[in-house]
Parts: C-alpha cells; sequence; structure tokens
C-alpha cells in the first residue's frame, strides 16, 4: 500500500501506528500486473482455466489456495509447486524462460500484487502464513484501532489514502470477508481458505446454511465475536448438545437426535437421517405431509410440530359442506353419504381427546372402525357391527339390518355386508331392510298393500325422503 503523504505517514510512524514498520533501503518489487501477469497469460494461460481447478490470471485466482486449505503460491518457498512447475519440476509441466522472474516475485517479493512501502511484503499476500494482514489481525484479536490510525475510523482512507473495501467489497468487517462468499456468510472457504467439505472450517455449512448461525456458534451479531475464543456452542434447542472436534461430530442435537453425524461427511440427508421413517412413536406407513404439510426447510427444524391444522378436519376430513378426504387426500369410501345422514365420525370411530391419545397415532392404517361398544347407532338393538379391513364390509351394523329386528326379516335382496366402496347401491332402499320387511309380523304383510308411510310418516318427508329419524334407531309411527 502507497502512502501518498509521506510526512503524515513518518508522524504515525514515529507514533507507533499499529503493527506497521518502516522497511529499509526497501527493494523495489514487481507489480503483478505489469510484470508477473503477461508471463502466466503467455506461458501458462492456455491450459489454466477455470475448468482445471486452478485458473492463472487475475492476482486472486493466481495466489487461491487449493480446496482443502494449502497453498501452491506459498510466499517465501523456492519450493512451493508454483514454482516448480515454473521450473519444469512437476509432471506435465515444461520450464519457462522467465522461471527466474517468477521465483524472485514469490521468494524475494512474497508474491506481493505490487510494491508496499510501510508495510511487509507479504501484507496483502493471501497465503502469506507469516506476514499476512489477516494473520495480523486475528493474531490481535481483530482490533481494527490499529488500522485506523492510518486509514481512518471507518477504514476508508484516512491518512493512508487507501480505502479498505478497494478490496473488501462489503467491508473489512463484512462476514463473507473471513469466511463463506458472495452467496452466503457460511463456508465454503473457512478462516484457512479452505474449501473442501472434509476440512473442518468447511463441513456442512452450506447445508445449514438457513439455520441462524447463533443456534451452535452463540451470539455472532455482536461484532466483538471474532475476539472471543470461538467455537460450537450448545445448539439452543438441546442444551445437552455436544460437539467433539475430534471426531468431528455432534451428539445429543435436536435437529438429529438420537443420530450422531460427522460434520465432514456432509450430504444430503433421508428422511431417517435424523429420525427413523416413521419415528417409534407414529405407528403408520403414511407420507410425512399426510399430517405435517408439505415440507419447509424454514420450519423443519424450528423445534416445533407443525401441524397440517389444529382440528380433524386438518388431516383426515373438510369441513362439513365440503367432501371428506383421506390422509393421502382422496376422497374415499362412503364417509359423505353417511355425514349427509347426519351420521358423526364417532358412530364407528372413537375420537381421540387428544393428538396424542391412545389409539390415535400410536398404530398403523387402516383406522379402526367399531374398535370397542361406542354405544352410538351401529349398536341399537343388540347389534354387534364389525369391519372387515380385507375386503371392505361392514356386517352385523344396525343400520344395515343387524339388531333384534333385522335378523328376522327374510326379504330377499338384502345387503348385511355392504361394501364401504360400493357406492349408492349399497344402501338403496331394500337393502338394508325389505319393502316391506319379511319379519312374519301383521303390520308387514305384504297384502295390505300399504307404503311404509302409512305406519311410519315420522321418517318420511312429503315428498317420500327420509327424515332424521330414519336411522336413529327407533320405531318410528305416525
Amino acid at each position: 500500500m502507497r502512502c501518498a503523504r509521506s510526512a503524515i505517514c513518518s508522524v504515525l510512524l514515529a507514533a507507533g501506528c499499529g503493527v506497521v514498520r518502516a522497511p529499509s533501503a526497501p527493494a523495489v518489487c514487481p507489480s503483478y500486473e505489469e510484470k508477473i501477469r503477461p508471463v502466466l497469460d503467455l506461458r501458462c494461460g492456455q491450459c489454466h482455466s477455470a475448468a482445471t481447478g486452478y485458473r492463472l490470471g487475475d492476482y486472486a485466482d493466481t495466489t487461491a489456495r487449493r480446496d482443502d486449505g494449502s497453498a501452491r503460491v506459498v510466499p517465501g518457498q523456492a519450493s512451493s509447486s508454483f514454482l516448480q512447475a515454473a521450473r519444469g519440476e512437476l509432471s506435465g509441466h515444461a520450464a519457462v524462460a522467465e522461471a527466474a522472474t517468477l521465483q524472485d516475485w514469490v521468494v524475494r517479493c512474497r508474491a506481493a500484487p505490487g510494491r508496499l512501502e510501510l508495510h511487509p511484503r507479504g501484507w496483502s499476500t493471501p497465503t502469506d502464513g507469516e506476514q499476512f494482514h489477516g494473520q495480523a489481525l486475528r493474531a490481535s484479536g481483530y482490533d481494527f484501532a490499529a488500522c485506523g490510525k492510518c486509514h481512518g475510523a471507518d477504514l476508508r482512507g484516512g491518512a493512508a489514502e487507501v480505502d479498505c473495501s478497494s478490496c473488501h467489497r462489503e467491508g473489512p468487517q463484512a462476514c463473507n470477508t473471513c469466511h463463506g462468499d458472495a452467496l452466503s456468510p457460511a463456508p465454503p472457504r473457512d478462516l484457512s481458505g479452505a474449501r473442501a467439505p472434509t476440512a473442518l472450517g468447511v463441513g456442512a455449512h452450506r447445508a445449514h446454511a438457513a439455520i441462524d448461525c447463533s443456534v451452535c456458534h452463540g451470539d455472532v451479531k455482536d461484532e466483538a465475536h471474532y475476539r472471543k475464543p470461538f467455537g460450537v456452542r450448545a445448539p439452543l434447542q438441546l442444551d445437552a448438545g455436544v460437539w467433539n472436534r475430534n471426531e468431528a461430530s455432534c451428539a445429543n442435537v435436536a435437529c438429529h437426535a438420537p443420530a450422531v453425524p460427522v460434520w465432514t461427511k456432509p450430504g444430503k440427508l433421508g428422511c431417517d437421517g435424523c429420525h427413523e421413517n416413521p419415528p417409534p412413536s407414529h405407528q403408520t406407513t403414511l407420507a410425512c405431509e399426510s399430517c405435517h404439510g408439505p415440507l419447509n426447510p424454514a420450519t423443519h427444524v424450528d423445534g416445533k410440530v407443525t401441524l397440517r391444522g389444529a382440528t380433524c378436519e386438518s388431516c383426515h376430513a373438510g369441513p362439513a359442506s365440503a367432501p371428506f378426504f383421506d390422509l393421502k387426500g382422496a376422497n374415499v369410501g362412503a364417509h359423505d353419504a353417511h355425514r349427509a345422514k347426519g351420521v358423526g365420525c364417532s358412530e364407528c370411530h372413537l375420537m381421540p381427546a387428544t393428538l396424542l391419545a391412545k389409539g390415535h397415532l400410536d398404530s398403523a392404517p387402516p383406522a379402526e372402525v367399531f374398535p370397542l361398544d361406542l354405544g352410538g347407532l351401529a349398536w341399537r338393538q343388540a347389534a354387534a357391527p364389525v369391519f372387515n379391513a380385507g375386503n371392505g364390509t361392514c356386517t352385523g351394523v344396525y343400520c344395515h339390518g343387524g339388531g333384534q329386528f333385522g335378523h328376522v326379516d327374510l326379504s330377499p335382496g338384502l345387503k348385511r355386508a355392504p361394501a364401504w366402496t360400493g357406492g349408492a347401491a349399497e344402501a338403496g332402499c331394500g337393502t338394508c331392510h325389505g319393502v316391506p320387511p319379511q319379519d312374519g309380523t301383521i303390520g308387514h304383510n305384504p297384502a295390505l298393500g300399504l307404503g311404509c308411510s302409512a305406519c311410519h310418516g315420522g321418517s318420511f318427508t312429503a315428498d317420500g325422503g327420509f327424515t332424521t329419524k330414519h336411522l336413529d334407531g327407533k320405531i318410528t309411527g305416525q
């Protein structure tokens, strides 16, 4: 960095300007853009492109680290792979005529982008582990006050007239100045420059990018977070969460328990990567979205159980005026036909008092039908209703000819075992009892020629339809 006002800088140097030091009789180092890049463009550019994984040209590309964080250009070291390739010592590389120039740039000038008057030569070289200003800042606990003495309190120029934002576009204190990239402050690219997921500082960070950093690292919103001993803290969802640095694993973390994922082996987790599919408490083969709705990454691991709604109808029925749907979203069986006649769910099913009540989610589908004597309509007149899930039929149900009166009806065409998915024909006139019933009673003697409404008018409307009394379990007269 060139100090345009040497007199001012001399005063600051005398006062002790942070880590800035004045070199004695500085040797002139070449400008990267003027002397080094033309050599690389001419000798190396044809082979080294973005497709090869190592592109030569821009200073940042030339000095970029490998994905594992190791450096190709190592300031001060003639043995670095960059110079070995220039000398023709690496397989597939021929020596270049300008190898001595490149070596002088890397070794003596520490691969600096240009001449520096007030800072060490490696001050602006990202791979310089001894002199790079990022290393110096890290060692000082990121005390920017020293930088501000020359570059201004806002680091936008000051006496040095060098704006730190000219290199750090979002500012020297932006999250992705130290880690991450333009897409996210979360690595790839950790504090050591590594990008490979096998690096401890990279791992599965990007897979967790939707989760606030503070969940695992504590308060990172305070700019002083980088001055504190840093690491992984217990996740907020489970205070017993444990980070094992030696094994790179997380244990007892609410997001993954009981699994113990390895941080440096990231991959797309299946539904059984964090919990069993389904969890032991869910004795069901239904897809998760049947009860929890479509997967929403923003809320999937927020520590809350999300359901499709707060009422029974949210999962397996519509409002009273809407068609019925099951957990898979299909309108099946004779649910709508029963609801239209005023037959409630509790007539056939044990209604749970709460979501996790016994008998609700602790058994596999299909739903239990007539699980015990609920004392409802289906059991009237000593009927013993049974649902056969194998063939989808109901037998012994009062509504369909079961019970004391139904048993003695010998009418032809009765359907004492109606098929649940058989449609309207399963419950038409003459399927539950004869018209009239052939039960041996005088009142039902076909010879009388009387219509049903002659004796049971209370069960019929004026146009011949059924009233709610038709299936109330009682014999209704006029």
